[in-house]
């Protein structure tokens, strides 16, 4: 077997397309960070007017509201068993 076919399915991409998965990797990165960010703050806010146990009870009320309305608004979700099935891969 040719020793560059071993390397050939994640390795074979140029340099152009390698620095765009790394800038694409960065811009991740920051997107992920900065709305950890957000989270942290938002949490210390409504635990800072509310108190640490009724911001603990109103986030979970507020994600179970979110969850709801999610299923109400996109009946087809409720539906799907996983991520596999809309790729039309075999669900193992």
């Amino acid at each position: 077997m040719d020793r560059r076919g071993l390397l050939k399915p994640p390795f074979s991409f140029g340099l152009r397309a390698l620095r765009l998965s790394q800038n694409e990797n960065t811009m991740n990165m920051v997107f992920i960070g900065a709305s950890n960010e957000v989270g942290q703050f938002e949490s210390g806010i409504t635990a800072q007017w509310f108190g640490a146990v009724p911001a603990v009870i109103l986030g979970g009320v507020g994600t179970i509201l979110v969850v709801t309305l999610w299923a109400w608004l996109f009946p087809p979700l409720r539906q799907a068993s996983g991520l596999a099935e809309r790729a039309g891969v075999a669900a193992r």
